[in-house]
């Protein structure tokens, strides 16, 4: 995975009513595929910078490096985190919500950087002190339609039993040998990173 630091955001679309098809997901993620999803050739893939109400240059930065991580260890494909350098002169693209976006804007990414697709993400709510609460969605969107062909969501309380048993299962498993260096899972409910981490990986194991 080549990543870069990412400093900015760059909306597109978030909604896709061509997804259709449910991916197997967390408990707490909803993914959805297109039907088509298989016809496109997924060699590269870029993570824009993160966008959401109150969300500052750092956050979007350690978002989208976050998602960028977990989706890597998922997928097949090449995945590359633009930070706002590269996005530099590329064609403005506002969220509409609507399922499209404007096509000039993936386009141009794929002329730059040889992508096959580009992933956004809108963190629509959080709370970042105890107990944490984030609301996020992301989507994949193929650069040659500019619609989203595999979309999830994920809505969090980190005071919720039941998201707290799925975190401290999850770290058991996919993070042993952290607690030999003095890690805990609980530490997942009181950082913000960590507490994204965890959200990340509940969506990229939908794709």
């Amino acid at each position: 995975m080549r990543v870069s630091p990412a400093l900015g955001a760059l909306a597109l679309v978030v909604l896709a009513p061509a997804c259709s098809t449910m991916g197997d997901t967390s408990p707490f993620a909803r993914s959805y595929h297109a039907t088509d999803i298989g016809t496109y050739a997924l060699r590269r893939v870029g993570v824009l910078p993160f966008t959401g109400s109150g969300l500052d240059a750092e956050c979007a930065r350690v978002s989208a490096e976050a998602f960028a991580s977990a989706l890597a260890r998922e997928a097949s494909f090449e995945v590359r985190l633009l930070d706002v350098r590269d996005l530099e002169e590329v064609p403005a693209s506002e969220t509409f919500r609507r399922g499209w976006t404007r096509p000039a804007t993936p386009i141009e990414l794929a002329r730059r950087y040889g992508l096959d697709a580009v992933v956004v993400g809108d963190v629509r709510r959080a709370q970042w002190f105890p107990p944490q609460r984030l609301e996020l969605s992301v989507d994949l969107i193929a650069v040659e339609t500019g619609l989203p062909i595999w979309t999830s969501a994920v809505e969090l309380d980190s005071g919720d039993e039941r998201v707290r048993t799925e975190m401290r299962r999850w770290y058991r498993h996919q993070r042993r040998g952290d607690d030999a260096r003095g890690e805990s899972w609980e530490l997942y409910l009181l950082s913000p990173r960590l507490f994204f981490t965890f959200a990340a990986e509940q969506m990229a194991r939908g794709f």
